[in-house]
C-alpha cells in the first residue's frame, strides 16, 4: 500500500529494481539467498515491498523490486550489511546487471483503469 502523507493523500514511494541473468547451476544458490534477503529486508523500517519475478521468456531472468517509503529507509538498506547479500546476488550474474533507483507517484487502481477505458473513443472498445 502506498504511504500516506499528512494530509491524507497518497505520496511517492521510492522503487529499487535490480534485473539479472543467472546461470541454470546457480539459480538454486541465487534463489535460497535471495529468499533470506527478502526476510531480512522487508524488516526493514520504511521496506513496503520486496518481490521477485522471473522472465517469462527466460527463466534464468530474475527481477528483484523492492518499494520504500523515504529516501532515508532506502540510503540505509542500501549501506546494511544485509545488501552485501544483494551484492553477493550480482556477482553470480552472467551479464552485467542493471540497477535502478526511481521516485514514483501512485496513480489510483482499478479506478484508473475504468475511467481510462470509459474515455476511450478512437477505436471504439470499451
Amino acid at each position: 500500500m502506498p504511504r500516506r502523507s499528512n494530509s491524507g493523500t497518497e505520496s511517492r514511494v521510492l522503487l529499487s529494481t535490480v534485473r539479472l541473468v543467472v546461470a541454470a547451476r546457480n539459480r538454486h544458490d541465487v534463489v535460497r539467498m535471495l529468499r533470506i534477503l527478502r526476510g531480512h529486508t522487508t524488516a526493514r523500517a520504511g521496506c513496503l515491498a520486496f518481490d521477485v519475478s522471473q522472465d517469462v521468456m527466460d527463466e534464468n531472468v530474475l527481477t528483484i523490486s523492492e518499494r520504500w517509503a523515504t529516501r532515508a529507509d532506502l540510503d540505509a538498506h542500501v549501506r546494511s550489511a544485509d545488501y552485501k547479500l544483494l551484492l553477493a546476488v550480482i556477482e553470480l550474474a552472467m551479464a552485467p546487471t542493471e540497477i535502478r533507483f526511481d521516485l514514483a507517484e501512485p496513480l489510483g487502481g482499478l479506478d484508473v483503469v475504468r475511467a481510462m477505458r470509459s474515455d476511450q473513443t478512437a477505436d471504439g472498445v470499451k
